[in-house]
């Protein structure tokens, strides 16, 4: 399921992390729908939402944050580093879920900090590039791998 296919009802009072690229709009979106937009809106309704990208686009970041008005995690580190998530959980007891379309990044990331991990499916663009297209082949060989031998 898509991102916008979410059912906003299992979530309540929870912290939400959701990535930016391949969840909310293909890699590089410098836009996203209507619908989008309405989902984000209706998360942050009833929990703490907060964005965040490995993509180094700090003004498209910043536009999105502003836009959602909700924060986007600004780090020095990269999903799936554990650092990124001292910067907002204040440690024990937190019910934390990280919302995203890569099990390498989104998912190790979750894993890392003890959170749920929600994959959703890929926004993608006819015009993305060759690097973008290896890293979601990767990423989906080693999700495949992963679920066939129950290790997820």
């Amino acid at each position: 399921m898509y991102f916008t296919e979410l059912d906003p009802a299992l979530f309540s009072g929870k912290t939400i992390i959701v990535d930016i690229d391949g969840t909310l709009g293909h890699d590089g979106a410098k836009t996203m729908t209507q619908e989008t937009m309405a989902m984000v809106a209706r998360l942050a309704g009833h929990n703490k939402v907060y964005l965040l990208s490995n993509k180094p686009l700090p003004e498209r970041n910043a536009a999105f944050s502003q836009l959602l008005n909700i924060p986007y995690l600004h780090s020095p580190y990269k999903k799936p580093h554990r650092k990124i998530a001292e910067m907002l959980l204040d440690g024990e007891g937190e019910d934390v879920v990280v919302i995203g379309d890569k099990y390498i990044t989104d998912g190790l990331f979750a894993k890392r900090i003890n959170a749920q991990f929600i994959k959703v499916k890929r926004i993608t663009a006819a015009n993305e590039g060759v690097k973008a297209r290896l890293a979601y082949l990767i990423d989906d060989s080693i999700f495949a791998v992963l679920h066939f031998f129950h290790l997820l």
